[in-house]
């Protein structure tokens, strides 16, 4: 399925679905888990409700600044925020779930120009950089914008396919050699030994791009793996509730890994997103063994919070 583009026209339709279905009073029947048939507690929701209120409408709250009110991590909100969105869906009436599919209301909201630049700013001001680059140098090269900013050319596309490049700024480039060989990424990786070197690495590829080495047509690629299928295969996991935070945890510990968002998804009637954890094939041992000294999954405490923190 073609993953929705965070334009103010779609987000204006996901407050359009909140405001229609909270007309209809979703946000007043607590959800009950389709795994254990458990009602929602009334403080549980109202929590949720308050969260998915503050960030979807409210024009200039952002995750970081929700994680701060609450005490707890940006992923946390995130996952809160999505969850208010799935559980007001699912209370919906059937004339609303037909107006209002999940998949085109699982959005992210628009970023304002002020934080657009205030964010690109506190990541080194890439982007910001490319545009003095091209408006006061002159420089239209992407190979050189490259190298005197020492990003790759899937970053600088990122940066290029952003609506404050293009919509706000009115730029536009050509990246060229935006994919890079099968052979170049092979020899990097190996050449590479630090740990946040190889994330910082891992997260210089676009989505599109990263999949595209995954899942090579001849199946021979030996750089990415997705740690969902390692922890089946290898150590006999079968219960994918285990998969995101025995991950979360190894991420936590130092393993360089990146979440990758997948499409939607529709199991027993309902929808939901996808994720893979990707990494680095050459350090597959080395996570096996991080697994195997957690000992049970099923009774390692920092599991289990991670497992309860994805509910809440």
């Amino acid at each position: 399925m073609e993953r929705m583009k965070i334009t103010p026209e779609a987000y204006a339709r996901k407050i359009d679905f909140i405001q229609t279905a909270m007309g209809e009073g979703a946000h007043l029947v607590f959800p009950v888990s389709k795994a254990t048939g458990i009602t929602m507690s009334k403080e549980a929701w109202d929590r949720i409700v308050d969260i998915g209120l503050l960030y979807h409408l409210g024009p200039e709250t952002t995750g970081q600044s929700l994680a701060a009110m609450y005490k707890v991590t940006r992923e946390a909100i995130r996952q809160t925020r999505n969850k208010f969105i799935v559980d007001l869906y699912e209370n919906s009436s059937a004339k609303t779930k037909k107006k209002f599919p999940l998949e085109t209301i699982i959005l992210s909201k628009p970023v304002i120009q002020p934080q657009r630049e205030k964010l690109s700013e506190r990541k080194g001001g890439i982007a910001i950089k490319v545009k003095s680059l091209m408006q006061e140098e002159g420089i239209t090269d992407s190979k050189v914008i490259c190298s005197r900013l020492g990003i790759t050319a899937a970053a600088l596309r990122i940066i290029i396919k952003s609506g404050m490049f293009k919509e706000q700024w009115g730029l536009d480039l050509q990246v060229e050699g935006i994919r890079r060989s099968f052979k170049e990424v092979e020899d990097k990786v190996n050449e590479m030994t630090d740990d946040k070197e190889l994330r910082k690495y891992l997260d210089g590829f676009s989505g599109p791009s990263l999949r595209s080495y995954i899942y090579r047509k001849d199946s021979t690629q030996t750089i990415f793996g997705s740690f969902g299928a390692t922890l089946k295969k290898e150590l006999g996991v079968k219960d994918n509730r285990y998969v995101r935070p025995v991950a979360l945890k190894l991420m936590a510990d130092g393993m360089p890994m990146r979440l990758l968002p997948g499409g939607i998804q529709k199991k027993d009637g309902h929808q939901y997103q996808k994720t893979y954890f990707i990494y680095f094939l050459k350090q597959k041992q080395r996570q096996i063994d991080a697994v195997k000294a957690m000992g049970s999954l099923k009774h390692n405490p920092e599991i289990k919070r991670l497992k309860e923190a994805k509910k809440a």
